[in-house]
Formats: C-alpha cells, structure tokens, sequence
C-alpha cells in the first residue's frame, strides 16, 4: 500500500482495513467509531458494488457478457447478490447486537429489512402461495447461493413492467427479482441507519456493543 491513510478522522488517519487500523480504532470516540466503519462499509462493500452494477458502465458489461474475447460466459450477478444480502445481515448484526451463533443470522438479516427496508418486508402471492420476501432473500437466495451457488425456485434480473423498472416480478413464468433494485433500495436504507445511530440511544448501544466485539 503506498499511502496508509484513505480518510483522517479525530487528527488520525486510517486505512478503513481492519489489519492496519486496529491499533487506532481503541482510541477513537463512539462518533469516530461509527465514523470509520461507515466510511470502511462504503469502501469495501457499497462503492464496488455501485461499480459493478451500473448497469450502463463498462465494469458491468465486461463481467455479464457472452462476447468476451478469453471466455465463452461471464457472469457475476449470482456472486455480487449473495455478498450484498450477506453484507445487510452484517448491518443487522450491528443494529441487533452482537452475533453469538448461527441461528441469529437470518433474524438479523429480517430485522433490518423490516426496519428500513419496509417494501421488501411484505407477503406476496406466487403461483397461488402465500411467500414472504424476506423469506425468499435469505432462504431461496442467500443461503442457496453461500451453500450450493444456486438460486432456487425463482431467479435475479432486472424486471420492467409496462416499460417501468419494478422491484420484481414474473419473467418467462419465473417469479423475479429485481436484484438491482434491490440494492439500490438497500443503500438509501443505509442512511436512514446512521441517522438513527446519531439519536437513537439502544441501536447506538447495540451498534458499539457489535463494533467493540467484531473490532477488538
């Protein structure tokens, strides 16, 4: 790395990699804190991602494309949409408190799409069932993908409806969602999630209690 510093917060600079930070971030304020893991979220996780799914850009047609001159296929959609639902149970962790075993994974992931992502906690009918979406994100996409690289029963695209982008929807007889939509939905969530961090006193409790355990 030629330069350590990407961002000075509190007259320190940091890397926003916990590796090289980690002596620093013990003398940070719960501000700083907060500060630093934004700033390194946007670094590692939000930002790439933008990169790799602006879907007009030359990263995201170099990677989804069958006319690559070394490759016969190129996909990454399945792999980008598993990290971004994997990176909000990350964010629920935080506004929950700290993870102490598997089985609170999936409730943290629920908790933060109910609390600021509310048009993604909803029941739907498809093919005559009553399915919940949030159900569908982590059993049907998430652990699909993290465990077997598959999607099952209903798939990931981009979905218009009457020329208008939906957040999902039936394509060739397939229920879909909007994977990109998706995302863009959860990054305007984010804001909603420091804000409170700022006001709310037990999410800010829950979200230090996190930080000092996941940072040490």
């Amino acid at each position: 790395m030629k330069k350590r510093g990407r961002i000075t917060i509190e007259s320190e600079d940091f890397s926003l990699l916990y590796d090289y930070d980690r002596a620093l971030l013990k003398e940070l304020t719960d501000d700083g804190k907060i500060k630093w893991f934004k700033e390194r979220m946007n670094f590692i996780f939000i930002n790439p991602i933008r990169l790799l799914w602006d879907r007009s850009g030359e990263c995201y047609k170099k990677i989804n494309t069958d006319e690559m001159p070394d490759i016969e296929h190129y996909g990454f959609n399945i792999a980008i949409f598993c990290t971004v639902l994997s990176g909000i149970e990350s964010y629920g962790a935080f506004l929950k408190g700290v993870i102490k075993h598997a089985r609170e994974n999936k409730p943290n992931f629920s908790e933060y799409i109910q609390k600021y992502m509310k048009e993604w906690y909803k029941s739907i009918k498809i093919d005559g069932r009553q399915r919940h979406l949030s159900d569908l994100l982590w059993d049907n996409c998430r652990n699909a993908i993290a465990h077997g690289f598959r999607i099952t029963e209903i798939g990931i695209d981009y979905i218009e409806a009457e020329g208008k982008e939906v957040r999902w929807g039936i394509m060739r007889g397939v229920f879909h969602i909007n994977c990109f939509r998706f995302f863009q939905d959860f990054v305007v969530s984010t804001s909603s999630f420091y804000k409170e961090l700022e006001k709310n006193n037990a999410i800010r409790k829950a979200f230090l209690k996190t930080f000092n355990t996941f940072y040490p």
